[in-house]
């Protein structure tokens, strides 16, 4: 059986406490005859020699071992003797891969990347093609070079989509076979007042899904967005801007599961919505991803932004529009998370994406939304933050604590309503009285008034 540095820190086949860790640095292997002539290699703690000792006395255990001899059918010694020792008939070394370029025949060595030696993969091109032989393309493990650390391509329930991505582009390259798209409607209203299943079965025209059904039914269904996390995207290339755009029964093309480094191929000069699953940026490690209170957003939509777990984003681009975010989007809308990935609740997660999108349903947005603050220090509370993360953030204007301001804080705060309830138009009164900018959804004019962007 395979053995790694977890299985030793971990085993337990005697259900005894152990008296000392079997850690990669307490750990001696040697190879042992067994008692039926069979060699095996053995795993055992450095103190071994000295704990099996006790066996002549065994009044003289360690009181946390007292007891240990009753209740088992096998005998103290034979128990004991065993205590952190494990031995294995075949021992497999885990120790990662390097790409195996003996197949290949083309008279020098293919470039590689990755791992410790930078040779676990070959090194590829957005369309996984070898960039020193064009020509050569990749599916599979060594696929998940495009995504090392990143994603799930190196493993079967993630590479499986990257292949079937890399099936599409081929086709699209050399058969001049589009990628599969569908259109879809811009305006939701267009698509409530179609005559729906039955004219397509009658004989007229099939019924189209708009822009938020078709987003809503990915978010709930697509294996290859949930899998392939932050690498493959669905795309929806808006309509161009002119008098065919502003009809009722204008529509988007969508294409699903497109490598996000693939995209400007298709959206060269054209406003577009990309969407993607993602967890926080800072989602990672036992101290945050297992903690009881990880959850900041209080299933509060305005505050969808801080989820932490697997969750659909929608990004929008209008181009030649400057930005200052990560992915210089123009605008960006977070789906609350959910655990069980159903993100059809009407008010928690449809009417905010609808909401969302109908800002540039009509118009293009000509100035981009300031940056959601996404980083741990960031969304969780001040009791979670590690020490220092409390400072405030570089450039950013602090309020002089004095009895006056805070007797008329505490006079404003008592009349005005919750942020989240005020209309739009109040938030952006308040917004202009403080010298901040009015741009951006109800829900970025809240967290900007909150002080959380």
């Amino acid at each position: 059986m395979p053995v790694d540095n977890y299985q030793l820190k971990s085993q337990d086949i005697l259900h005894l406490p152990s008296p000392v860790g079997l850690t990669k640095e307490d750990t001696v292997v040697g190879v042992e005859t067994m008692p039926d002539g069979r060699e095996a290699v053995c795993l055992k703690d450095k103190n071994h020699d000295h704990m099996t000792s006790w066996l002549d006395g065994p009044d003289k255990l360690p009181e946390h071992l007292k007891g240990v001899q009753t209740g088992h059918s096998l005998t103290f010694a034979e128990r004991f003797r065993n205590v952190d020792r494990y031995c294995y008939d075949v021992v497999i070394r885990c120790t990662g891969f390097e790409v195996d370029q003996s197949i290949f025949d083309l008279g020098a060595p293919l470039a590689t990347q990755g791992g410790r030696a930078k040779r676990k993969y070959l090194s590829l091109s957005a369309e996984y093609e070898s960039i020193s032989s064009p020509g050569l393309y990749v599916a599979g493990t060594l696929a998940h070079v495009r995504d090392f650390r990143k994603s799930s391509g190196g493993f079967v329930h993630g590479f499986r989509y990257t292949a079937r991505a890399l099936f599409k582009l081929l086709e699209q390259k050399n058969h001049n076979v589009p990628w599969p798209s569908t259109a879809v409607l811009i305006d939701p209203e267009a698509a409530e007042t179609q005559g729906g299943l039955l004219s397509g079965l009658l004989g007229g025209e099939k019924a189209k899904p708009s822009l938020v059904q078709k987003i809503t039914e990915r978010m709930d269904t697509s294996s290859g967005l949930y899998q392939m996390f932050n690498n493959l995207c669905d795309l929806a290339i808006l309509p161009e801007r002119n008098a065919d755009a502003a009809k009722k029964d204008a529509t988007a093309e969508y294409l699903e599961e497109v490598p996000l480094d693939l995209v400007p191929q298709f959206t060269e000069g054209r406003e577009y919505i990309v969407l993607t699953m993602e967890y926080g940026p800072d989602f990672h490690g036992h101290e945050r991803v297992l903690r009881e209170d990880r959850v900041f957003h209080n299933f509060d939509p305005a505050k969808a932004h801080k989820s932490q777990f697997l969750h659909p984003i929608l990004r929008y681009y209008s181009p030649d529009v400057p930005s200052h975010a990560d992915r210089n989007e123009t605008a960006s809308h977070h789906v609350l998370e959910d655990t069980y990935t159903n993100f059809s609740n009407p008010t928690m997660h449809v009417k905010p994406m609808r909401t969302f999108l109908e800002r540039f349903q009509r118009k293009a947005l000509e100035e981009a939304d300031p940056p959601l603050r996404l980083r741990w220090k960031d969304v969780a509370p001040p009791q979670m933050k590690a020490p220092g993360m409390e400072a405030p953030m570089p450039n950013q204007p602090q309020m002089r604590s004095t009895s006056s301001n805070t007797q008329a804080a505490g006079k404003m705060d008592a009349k005005a309503p919750p942020l989240e309830d005020m209309k739009a138009k109040e938030l952006k009164g308040l917004l202009k009285e403080k010298g901040l900018s009015t741009r951006g959804t109800k829900a970025q004019l809240v967290a900007r008034l909150s002080g959380e962007l």
